[in-house]
């Protein structure tokens, strides 16, 4: 369906209404839906990539903020690829899920494309956004590439302590609640260093995943920074900086479509029945320690290894066992990761502007 032309009469919400970032985001959200139902059927749209070209060229005469746009359709994607995770598909689901994020690619490109054709000019965000989407390889120097989270609109304070750390060159994609942020670094060192420096500087609790790559993988720096930081908030780390090393296992499942898709059928019937994973998590929670889970939950032993011996049968993993306990721990915590993802995208993810983390 044609919504108008590449002036943004067809962004319009209607007769002397006024024209929102939260209108036009739903617009354009609704044309990347046709391309993610285009590529989950192996059937990519040139003509959808043209209309993303056309809002973001009216996107960008509408002086509109590149981040909110960019980063909604990130947390679109990963919605998208733990519906397929979750649904029945009837498919190859590794096939899918890399159809669909090579979707998103596509669709931020032609978006940027759009954008930059308007704007003409320098713009951070468009300059982020090429780096992360691979639209752009810098000659020099490496990044530091970090995924952040925290309440509030970032952007004006992560400017003001990049100019008083001395911090130059530095660009970022940042809505309210969070995005990206690319700064040259050195090395690991010095990356995990500008993080520490903005930590301290920013007054409220913030999550910051990072992680250093050579200019030519910021693309899958991205990637990893932002599943990182998924990961470490659903296990509810305290705010501070964190990298792979803090979360390696989980990080591994998550980019390993087949492994991932086995371990949440083996925590499904856990999940599915709340006594059990009350008592998983419990276990969890007191690291195994039986006679602490059986007193936090108010129950006897013997009742919690009657429920522990249940889960043993459901899921082929004992609880009892510190190997059996990790695995139910990890599956659990992805679980946790994929469900809220899919729960935002059957909830509507074009209904906010906030960034997904």
């Amino acid at each position: 369906m044609h919504r108008g032309a590449a002036d943004g009469r067809g962004l319009s919400a209607g007769a002397g209404a006024p024209v929102t970032v939260r209108h036009e985001l739903d617009v354009v959200l609704a044309d990347v839906e046709a391309l993610y139902r285009a590529a989950i059927a192996d059937e990519p749209s040139e003509l959808d990539l043209t209309r993303l070209r056309e809002l973001g060229i009216a996107w960008g005469r509408r002086q509109r903020p590149l981040a909110p746009l960019v980063l909604a359709l990130r947390h679109h994607t990963e919605s998208a690829v733990a519906a397929v995770i979750t649904g029945d598909t009837g498919g190859d689901v590794p096939r899918l899920v890399e159809a669909v994020r090579r979707t998103e690619v596509s669709a931020v490109c032609a978006l940027a494309s759009g954008f930059e054709q308007a704007v003409r000019g320098e713009d951070g965000q468009l300059a982020a956004a090429n780096l992360l989407w691979g639209g752009h390889v810098p000659p020099e120097p490496d990044y530091a590439v970090i995924a952040l989270r925290c309440d509030g609109d970032l952007g004006p304070r992560i400017g003001h302590a990049l100019t008083a750390r001395g911090r130059l060159g530095a660009v970022h994609l940042l809505s309210d609640g969070g995005g990206f942020l690319l700064a040259p670094a050195h090395d690991e060192k010095d990356a995990v260093q500008l993080c520490e420096e903005l930590r301290e500087d920013l007054a409220d609790p913030t999550w910051l995943a990072v992680t250093w790559r050579p200019n030519t993988e910021i693309e899958d720096a991205g990637v990893q920074a932002s599943v990182v930081l998924d990961l470490v908030t659903n296990l509810a780390a305290p705010p501070g900086v964190y990298d792979v090393q803090d979360v390696v296992v989980e990080y591994a499942l998550m980019r390993d479509t087949e492994a991932l898709v086995a371990l949440l059928a083996l925590i499904a019937p856990v999940v599915h029945h709340e006594l059990l994973r009350t008592t998983v998590e419990t276990l969890v929670a007191t690291a195994g320690n039986r006679s602490k889970a059986a007193s936090t939950l108010n129950i006897h032993r013997s009742t919690l290894d009657y429920r522990l011996n249940r889960v043993g049968h459901l899921t082929g993993c004992a609880p009892m066992a510190a190997r059996g306990l990790q695995t139910l721990a990890t599956a659990l915590t992805l679980h946790a990761v994929v469900h809220r993802r899919a729960v935002a995208g059957a909830g509507g993810s074009r209904s906010t502007t906030r960034t997904p983390w």
